[in-house]
């Protein structure tokens, strides 16, 4: 078994952004994982557990350099595209809130 922590962006404000997300739901960046990693590249793993940024794969016992590859590879897409997700959807929110609070 491989378990995977992912950590927050190393620039300022997408670790601000990343705390504010995790603050009100923890664990949400590796649903975000999971879902696409498995639909996308036909590769399942799981969440580790409850509020937690970690996710588990359990690869075959006999597993070629090439697996590792691929495994590697789609991880990179998919944590990117989620890292996007979660500034968009953030963004869309903030400028919702900020359009009602005109308004009021």
């Amino acid at each position: 078994m491989v378990s995977i922590e992912l950590w927050p962006p190393s620039g300022r404000s997408g670790r601000a952004l990343w705390s504010t997300v995790e603050a009100s739901q923890p664990g949400l960046f590796a649903q975000l994982v999971t879902v696409p990693l498995f639909h996308d590249h036909h590769i399942l793993i799981h969440v580790a557990g409850h509020a937690m940024n970690v996710v588990k794969a359990i690869p075959p016992l006999v597993i070629s350099d090439g697996d590792i590859e691929r495994f590697a590879t789609a991880l990179d897409d998919v944590v990117g595209r989620a890292e996007r997700r979660l500034f968009s959807s953030t963004a869309r929110v903030t400028l919702s809130l900020g359009r009602r609070a005109l308004r009021a």
